[in-house]
């Protein structure tokens, strides 16, 4: 009568595989999440000195101020900028690039400081944007001012 009941009493069901796979999948994204938290919050100047942070930093550097300064050409376009803010905009915002980028506060520097210290591959286009910005010229070129500075944080290496 013993013999009886054992036939009901199995092994247990081996694990799948995709249970595994899943709980390596998990692990490796949760890692990976702080990891991208952990770099996503480093300081610009720290992400300089990684290897290869360093380049994709510098990528998406150029992309975002690159929209940055398609945006301002929208907006002189829809007419919410005259020329004047377009081109302050547009100096500004090549300025905080060359800061990010290199960690020279050229925000905050006159053009002779930005021609004669190390952004001075930035200063024949703040010169221009200057010149620009302060000029009564009757038929501004916004867009060829932007594609100047698109080429500039384009190039900047």
């Amino acid at each position: 009568m013993a013999n009886d009941f054992l036939k009901w009493v199995v092994a247990p069901l081996p694990y799948s595989v995709f249970w595994l796979v899943l709980s390596v999948l998990l692990i490796v994204g949760v890692i990976g999440w702080f990891i991208g938290v952990v770099v996503w919050t480093l300081p610009v100047e720290r992400l300089r000195t990684i290897p290869v942070v360093r380049d994709i930093s510098a990528r998406v550097l150029r992309r975002k101020f690159s929209a940055a300064v398609g945006r301002v050409t929208e907006n002189y376009r829809a007419g919410e900028l005259n020329a004047r803010e377009a081109y302050a905009e547009m100096s500004r915002i090549l300025r905080n690039f060359v800061f990010y980028r290199t960690g020279v506060r050229a925000q905050y520097m006159t053009l002779g400081e930005v021609s004669q210290g190390p952004a001075a591959a930035a200063a024949p286009v703040v010169k221009a944007l200057y010149s620009r910005q302060f000029d009564i010229a009757p038929n501004p070129d916004v867009a060829a001012a932007a594609a100047q500075v698109r080429s500039a944080i384009q190039s900047w290496s």
